[in-house]
């Protein structure tokens, strides 16, 4: 079981020397019954130490130690270790770890049985994130929230930066005044004499923005937390706002080949950059410390690299995108082509008779330099001069009205299905606002006989004119409403 000890290093270096102490005297009398037989022989003692604080994977690089001995052991890629040979009987192991220091955490001793020649195995661990937080900020945090623990570095030296400002920000949906919307939230602290700060509270399911600042310097990375209950962060920042430094590299795919064209650059800061041919890039005058680096590229996921600016140096840093984005099967879409004046119904009245019928060829033919004199040589459609034009007049009326109407009225004109209404004066000047090479097709009924219903709207005493152009006709067939009895 691993104690959380404040983060301050004078008590930190005091906890760590009271566990030496422990060990020290365990070695003592450790050493002093090696007189009688069963001590005299001894066996190995291997292990595993596992980190279910921060990785949740076998923790390489810890030194493990027995106590009152100077023997040590460091754990490899699988976390594991090995004594060849340690005396029999029992004995007090421990294990201490650079992450495990910046989240101010220290392994107490675990006593272990040696037998003579068999030795001993152990599985020495960190205790969980859960039990961590309820130590470091109570029982009182939720259980969805998580504790960040860390230290603040100087970008150039690496020693702790005391005195700095560090907050853990995120955006979350609230409600509040009656409204409801997002709302900007903050976890904040301020660096020890060691560096180290602690941000209890903060949420474990959305991604912080976790900054650091002292004077004009600032420094900021991202984190995600996926669920965790304890985390530890490491940032760095520059001395002064002044100091800047260059990051360069390649860009890679997963087979080490370079990808010329990605997109670089630094969230919260101007600078950007283009890989080239051999996937190289350069970023330059960049504020010194830690950066959140973006890359795109084409076929590729947008990926994110948080990095560290030193000051008045280069830093070579590549990067290499591990997968393209998914690509879907081909879509075959099979459509079937129908002609403008099919899918309006053009085609059909022209078969079912009742009026006079132009298509795209016909006016074409005609050569007319104006819509209206496409209208010459219908039977009841006259032509007359118009100031500069033409106007198209009926020469014969039906309706209700009968008689009354007269000769010469205004035809009801429908461009593209919609109404197009004419002056009521039959002395105004009226010139179609459509040239002739603009229409696919145009209806003529100079007598209510064998219109459609969908036209007899408005004043259609006079007879229609329906215009269908090319650019506007409806993509859909018109629908016909069955007739009144």
């Amino acid at each position: 079981m691993l104690v959380l000890m404040p983060l301050r290093s004078s008590v930190l270096r005091l906890a760590r020397s009271a566990v030496l102490a422990t060990l020290a005297l365990a070695g003592a009398a450790h050493a002093h019954a090696q007189g009688t037989p069963d001590t005299l022989a001894a066996g190995p003692l291997r292990g595993v130490v596992f980190d279910s604080l921060v990785t949740s994977a076998p923790l390489e690089g810890a030194t493990v130690w027995i106590g009152g001995t100077d023997q040590t052991a460091r754990t490899d890629a699988r976390g594991r270790f090995l004594f060849g040979r340690v005396a029999a009987g029992e004995v007090r192991v421990t294990f201490e770890h650079p992450a495990l220091d910046s989240a101010g955490v220290i392994a107490p001793a675990v006593r272990v049985q040696v037998l003579p020649r068999v030795g001993a195995v152990v599985q020495l661990a960190t205790p969980s994130g859960a039990t961590l937080r309820a130590r470091a900020c109570g029982d009182t945090v939720a259980a969805n929230t998580a504790v960040l623990v860390g230290v603040v570095r100087d970008a150039g030296s690496d020693e702790p930066v005391a005195g700095a400002t560090v907050s853990a920000e995120w955006t979350e949906f609230a409600f509040g005044g009656g409204r409801a919307g997002n709302a900007e939230r903050a976890a904040r602290d301020t660096t020890d004499e060691a560096g180290r700060f602690r941000l209890c509270g903060v949420p474990n399911d959305v991604e912080l923005a976790v900054r650091a600042e002292r004077g004009q310097a600032s420094a900021l990375v991202s984190l995600d937390l996926a669920g965790g209950a304890f985390a530890v962060r490491e940032l760095h920042l520059a001395s002064s706002a002044v100091a800047t430094g260059y990051l360069t590299g390649v860009v890679r795919r997963r087979d080490l080949s370079p990808i010329p064209g990605a997109q670089l650059t630094v969230v919260g800061l101007p600078a950007r950059a283009s890989s080239g041919q051999d996937g190289r890039y350069t970023l330059e005058n960049l504020p010194a410390g830690s950066r959140i680096v973006e890359v795109r590229a084409i076929g590729f996921a947008p990926l994110r690299r948080t990095v560290v600016v030193r000051p008045g140096r280069r830093q070579v840093v590549d990067i290499q995108f591990t997968d393209s984005v998914q690509v879907l099967d081909p879509l075959t879409v099979t459509t079937e082509f129908v002609p403008v004046l099919e899918r309006v119904g053009f085609e059909s009245r022209r078969k079912g008779g009742g009026g006079y019928f132009m298509t795209a060829d016909d006016i074409r033919r005609k050569g007319s330099v104006t819509t209206e004199e496409l209208f010459r040589g219908i039977p009841g459609v006259q032509v007359l001069p118009s100031g500069f034009g033409f106007t198209v007049r009926m020469t014969r009326s039906f309706g209700t009205a009968g008689a009354g109407l007269g000769k010469d009225c205004q035809p009801q004109y429908y461009v593209d299905g919609a109404i197009l209404n004419p002056p009521t004066d039959l002395n105004a000047p009226f010139n179609l606002p459509i040239p002739p090479q603009d229409i696919e097709g145009i209806e003529t009924y100079p007598s209510l006989v064998g219109v459609p219903a969908q036209f007899m709207r408005g004043n259609t005493a006079c007879g229609i004119i329906v215009i269908w152009t090319k650019r506007g006709a409806p993509s859909r067939p018109q629908r016909t409403p069955a007739p009144r009895p």
